[in-house]
């Protein structure tokens, strides 16, 4: 469920989430870095070294409710701050979001997918607006410019 949180409150693609690694997180500034992605290969989950686009490396704030929800599973599964090459395979020891059956067997078999139509649309159903991707990107975009503009300043 916390998965589910992050994607809503960040609009950032599955893949993009899953490969999230504890090194790209910074609490202190509410910010994450998209370097990476997790793709599904016929089932076969993997590493790929660069978004779709050179656009896709970005830092994304984090609203107050997807800094809760990283902090949840960093306090849950304690990932590893290290960086292995990509070529090293998954190395869930260092991922945020990962399933409990990642850790024994040391690979990704489970990962959970969420889809942008799992996301709670009702503002935009009440306007009758139907569930495009673009529509909830701009919404979370929405939300996340709000929780930057809200966010106390360092004095």
């Amino acid at each position: 469920m916390r998965l589910a949180v992050f994607l809503e409150e960040t609009g950032m693609r599955w893949g993009e989430a899953t490969a999230l690694r504890r090194c790209h997180v910074d609490l202190d500034a509410d910010i994450v870095k998209v370097r990476e992605v997790v793709i599904d290969d016929d089932g076969r989950l993997m590493r790929q070294a660069a978004p779709k686009t050179a656009a896709g490396f970005r830092v994304v704030p984090l609203t107050p409710a997807a800094v809760a929800a990283v902090q949840a599973v960093i306090e849950k599964w304690a990932p590893a701050v290290t960086e292995s090459p990509i070529e090293a395979g998954m190395d869930p020891e260092e991922l945020i979001f990962r399933s409990p059956s990642t850790i024994p067997a040391r690979k990704i078999s489970e990962v959970p997918r969420f889809k942008a139509r799992d996301i709670d649309l009702e503002p935009l159903e009440a306007l009758g607006s139907s569930r495009k991707t673009s529509q909830v990107r701009a919404c979370v975009l929405t939300k996340q410019m709000s929780a930057v503009r809200n966010r106390p300043r360092p004095q």
